[in-house]
């Protein structure tokens, strides 16, 4: 089991923080941890991981699998409860 040094900006302040992870783990996974930690508030939406300046990461796959290098800088981002029409 590898571990991995990447770096978060965390809302609402932005604030940036680093830390290691296990490189098997997922986005949910690394939410609920620094929900655990006390890093971020709970959202009645949850949230999602992003790399700054890019995509959005994809949920089912593991920081090896999403191609995360050490120093890599992830925002996580308060997801909101959208609209949906099929018109």
């Amino acid at each position: 089991m590898a571990e991995i040094e990447v770096k978060f900006v965390l809302p609402p302040d932005n604030r940036e923080i680093s830390v290691e992870l296990d490189e098997t783990m997922r986005p949910p996974e690394i939410v609920n941890a620094l929900l655990e930690e006390g890093m971020i508030k709970p959202n009645p939406h949850g949230y999602l991981l992003a790399l700054k300046g890019g995509d959005f990461l994809n949920n089912d796959r593991s920081l090896s699998q999403l191609g995360l290098r050490p120093g890599n800088v992830m925002r996580v981002v308060p997801a909101t409860d959208a609209g949906w029409s099929d018109q």
